[in-house]
């Protein structure tokens, strides 16, 4: 977990651990989550699905997240049962072993 894209970035070219979802957020410090989410899809060319985590609750905010070929949006404060639905609907059923959902 980090709060810094470029810590995102030098962490997925770096890290030899399997990564299943990125859980991004809009707006963060040194280049926003829309921009680094471009740069993880295009330029280094990773197939990894981004869940955008977003207080901006406007339409335009979403649609300029679903432009940059994030996965889902959600609209913070995000509960339990959403967080799990959207992680669980995008992981592979392999790494997801027995978890079941909450009900």
């Amino acid at each position: 977990m980090t709060s810094d894209c470029h810590q995102i970035i030098y962490w997925l070219k770096n890290s030899t651990i399997h990564r299943e979802v990125i859980l991004m957020d809009m707006q963060m410090p040194t280049m926003d989550g829309v921009t680094t989410t471009r740069y993880i899809l295009k330029e280094m060319q990773l197939t990894i699905p981004i869940v955008e985590l977003t207080a901006n609750s406007l339409i335009s905010d979403h649609e300029l997240c679903l432009d940059a070929s994030m996965d889902q949006v959600l609209t913070k404060p995000i509960g339990k049962k959403t967080l799990i639905a959207a992680i669980h609907s995008l992981a592979s059923d392999s790494d997801l072993g027995n978890v079941k959902l909450p009900r």
